[in-house]
């Protein structure tokens, strides 16, 4: 087997020019790979130059991009056309889509890759660590499950106007990619979508999303700057959990519940509003959230989970609620909802629009 850039170059030439001479000459570059993925006998040759670690497809963009030509560019759409649904195509128990790509710092896919292609499949540029910008053609409808999965170089995704459906893990561990924008388009945002992206500054989400997904943020750990569109009605479980550099976000009129762990752990997040809408927070939806000092709680609250504000007992002492104090007492709170903020030697108030609530313990006292 080759093992370094040259054999594998010298060893691929003499594919390309003992099959494909002709259309070599035509540049009909598209045709060339989609040969070349459904040819049997020719899938062995292949799978004798490539490593493991040496993605043959993204070799195959490589050599006509920076050895042939740089101004060859093809449509990925039919290659996708010949995928499986889950996104996985073998050849001689190799993958040909899922690699450590190796012959380039840098590869740039522009919107010209993606002419004709409706739905970027599942799987489809996993791992491919030297994908650096990407650039999606308008006529994409979807990207899906884990599409770009641990493509630790990618800086950058224009996502445009037209997208609809973005899957579980899509973007999960781009450990590069510092921005996303969701256009208005957007209606799915599947769990995990940019989970572990460590270099994530800024998200605009300008879609109608109803609802940020489970897990959709969690552990972005440099994120600080968050804009919601005012169709959020749902921000679901641990969803932003471990965005230790999140200190405020705006969240939208119109929200209507909390999940579970949503802000777990934002130790440097400082105060937050939670607008009238909402009538749900979920257990521990701020807990170990350190730096917490400020919370205005919603009016419309029907319940309150368990540990909502854990280990934030330090610095949370200013607690505002846009109800009576009869209000506060009639909402359903788990038993357990002051744990580690509020006991009978460390009481905390509830400020209501008509007096105080102080709460110790197991128990709510109007003062």
């Amino acid at each position: 087997m080759a093992n370094d850039i040259n054999s594998v170059v010298m060893s691929f030439t003499d594919i390309l020019l003992k099959n494909y001479k002709k259309q070599l000459l035509e540049e009909d570059v598209s045709a060339i790979l989609i040969d070349m993925l459904t040819n049997e006998i020719m899938l062995e040759e292949i799978a004798e130059i490539f490593t493991d670690s040496q993605d043959f497809v993204q070799f195959f963009i490589f050599y006509f991009k920076d050895i042939l030509s740089n101004k060859v560019e093809f449509s990925l759409a039919p290659v996708f056309l010949i995928v499986p649904e889950e996104g996985n195509h073998s050849y001689v128990d190799k993958s040909i889509f899922h690699g450590d790509y190796k012959f380039k710092e840098k590869l740039e896919l522009s919107a010209n890759y993606f002419k004709g292609v409706a739905n970027i499949p599942s799987f489809a540029f996993f791992g491919w660590s030297g994908l650096d910008k990407v650039t999606l053609s308008s006529e994409v409808k979807g990207i899906g499950n884990r599409a770009f999965y641990n493509c630790s170089s990618l800086t950058s995704i224009e996502i445009p106007n037209g997208v609809k459906r973005i899957e579980d893990s899509a973007f999960c561990g781009c450990s590069s990619l510092t921005s996303i924008t969701l256009p208005e388009s957007v209606t799915r945002l599947g769990a995990g979508t940019f989970n572990k992206c460590d270099s994530l500054e800024s998200v605009v989400i300008l879609s109608k999303l109803r609802t940020i997904s489970r897990w959709a943020f969690i552990s972005c750990h440099k994120l600080t700057n968050v804009v919601l569109s005012k169709y959020v009605k749902l921000i679901s479980d641990s969803a932003f959990e471990d965005c230790w550099s999140l200190k405020t976000i705006a969240l939208p009129d119109g929200l209507e519940c909390i999940g579970y762990s949503a802000f777990k752990y934002c130790t440097n997040l400082s105060n937050i509003v939670i607008p009238d809408s909402v009538t749900k927070i979920q257990a521990m939806a701020f807990l170990g959230c350190t730096s917490l000092t400020s919370v205005q709680l919603s009016s419309k609250l029907e319940n309150i989970g368990y540990f909502i504000f854990g280990d934030c007992k330090n610095n949370l002492n200013d607690v505002t609620y846009n109800g009576t104090k009869e209000q506060w007492l009639q909402i359903m709170k788990d038993r357990q909802w002051f744990s580690n903020w509020a006991s009978s030697f460390y009481p905390k108030q509830i400020k209501c629009t008509d007096g105080i609530i102080e709460t110790k313990g197991e128990r709510d006292y109007v003062v």
